[in-house]
């Protein structure tokens, strides 16, 4: 058996082999969770081999990794957000084609920001998009809530900040005060009128 997975170039079946054998007999393992868990570690050891041969081609000098780096040196950097990227499902998920109508839209218009409550996610995903449009394409955000509420509605205020950041820079607010445009031409409700206490002698 030795031979052969020599000649397929399972190395890694190789090496743990008899040890997946002893512990199938042990709990009785079906066969297809067997033959799946010895694919599974060849092609964890591939993987990890790759990794290896890039980093030596590379000839960096040092090796350094995003568990390494210090956020707070670069505060526009926002960790949330950054590390999305560097995680499996965001090319599983294929967000970045999902989001590209919104990136490339000469106008974007998101209404009513913060009326419903935000799925904890909505954060990274606006900050990515206004980050994407930043001094490049027009973007109208209305909301009913203030700016200095948005850090609870994205559930993350640094978050918020910087969203804020990028979007007054080119930007103006406009806060509206007064009737709902919709409510126009409409009479109004009476106000309730006060009505005095009755007065009375104490006995």
């Amino acid at each position: 058996m030795h031979q052969m997975l020599t000649q397929l170039k399972l190395a890694r079946v190789r090496e743990i082999h008899q040890e997946w054998l002893d512990r199938a007999a042990e709990s009785q393992m079906p066969y297809p969770d067997f033959l799946r868990g010895l694919l599974q570690e060849e092609l964890l050891a591939r993987e990890e081999n790759q990794v290896r041969r890039r980093l030596k081609d590379a000839a960096f000098p040092f090796e350094k990794t995003l568990d390494d780096f210090d956020f707070r040196l670069r505060p526009e950097l926002n960790r949330q957000v950054f590390l999305r990227y560097v995680e499996e499902r965001f090319i599983t998920q294929g967000r970045a084609k999902i989001l590209k109508p919104y990136h490339a839209s000469d106008l974007l218009i998101l209404d009513e920001l913060g009326y419903l409550p935000a799925d904890p996610d909505l954060g990274p995903i606006l900050y990515e998009v206004i980050a994407t449009r930043y001094e490049k394409k027009a973007t109208v955000i209305t909301s009913n809530k203030s700016l200095t509420e948005w850090g609870r509605v994205l559930h993350d205020s640094a978050l918020a900040a910087a969203l804020v950041d990028r979007l007054l820079h080119h930007g103006e607010v406009f806060y509206l005060k007064g009737d709902s445009f919709r409510l126009r031409g409409k009479p109004r409700a009476p106000e309730p009128q006060d009505v005095p206490e009755p007065s009375g002698v104490g006995g």
